[in-house]
């Protein structure tokens, strides 16, 4: 069997390969999307919250107290959003770093099964020109001819 026959399967694990980790690079993004998205209506939540106050009526001092509280909660909220968004956005360069790992092999991969293509080719080549330079040789020798 030829060396790029022999690394056919080497080169469809490394393309099954890559084609998980772009999947994960996908999923990865959703992620992404859908936490900047949370705290993106987090922000927006808060800045309408503090303008229904200012709006309204006077508060009491115990309205200003739970509203003072609340908005307290909010940016703590907002704030670990604003990590958990860090943290997705860290796990999307990991899974992009995996995929270029993954598509640096397999182009390597291909790269090497046709240059040994190549070189069966030009193996292939001398072999069929000898066998043709002989054909005259064995024809004189023989008597015998031969059909390609």
């Amino acid at each position: 069997m030829k060396k790029s026959k022999r690394l056919l399967p080497v080169q469809k694990l490394n393309k099954m390969r890559e084609d998980d980790a772009a999947k994960m690079v996908g999923f990865a993004r959703q992620e992404v999307i859908k936490q900047e998205e949370q705290l993106q209506g987090l922000i927006q939540y808060r800045e309408e919250y503090q303008a229904s106050i200012t709006v309204g009526s006077s508060p009491t001092g115990q309205q200003l107290q739970d509203f003072h509280s609340f908005l307290i909660s909010l940016n703590i909220a907002i704030d670990q959003q604003e990590s958990k968004l860090l943290e997705v956005r860290g796990q999307l360069e990991d899974t992009i770093n995996q995929w270029e790992k993954a598509h640096g092999k397999l182009k390597v991969m291909s790269k090497l099964i046709t240059r040994y293509e190549a070189e069966e080719d030009v193996c292939e080549n001398r072999n069929e020109q000898k066998i043709i330079d002989d054909l005259p040789k064995r024809d004189k020798a023989g008597g015998q001819q031969f059909k390609l």
